[in-house]
């Protein structure tokens, strides 16, 4: 038997519609925006301005930035993000790490690249994140 807390197609491309929503409405401001730690936490304030309602299920997100002054250093994260759902047969909460990197906009997606020395510096942050928990990604601002 599927686990309770499973969701059916329909609610998880509504979740997918709203996380969609949240980055382009951030990525209408790109410029505005001079570093990666400013567009994360545009696109995470977005996120939890409020919770999503998908008939019987309640999708909302919490967010928390790590200081690159100890935190990120320690975790290879920027910042964490809590996804809590809850329906009639319970509530589950899903955590993931997140490393995020400017790259510059309106280039195709296979011809972005970054420097060798922060692509060396990213594995090493990635490799980190996955030493805490596999819940970790990379979030590539273009």
């Amino acid at each position: 038997m599927a686990e309770w807390w499973l969701l059916d197609a329909k609610t998880q491309s509504g979740i997918a519609g709203y996380l969609d929503g949240s980055a382009q409405r951030v990525l209408k401001q790109y410029d505005a925006h001079h570093d990666e730690n400013s567009l994360t936490a545009a696109f995470c304030q977005e996120l939890v301005r409020e919770s999503i309602r998908l008939n019987d299920t309640t999708v909302s997100f919490e967010y928390r930035n790590f200081p690159e002054q100890n935190e990120e250093h320690l975790l290879g994260a920027d910042g964490g993000i809590v996804i809590t759902i809850a329906t009639p047969d319970g509530q589950v909460e899903k955590t993931v790490l997140f490393q995020a990197k400017r790259l510059p906009q309106h280039r195709g997606t296979r011809s972005l690249s970054i420097p060798r020395r922060e692509a060396k510096r990213l594995k090493t942050q990635i490799i980190t994140m996955l030493g805490w928990t596999p819940e970790s990604i990379v979030l590539g601002h273009t």
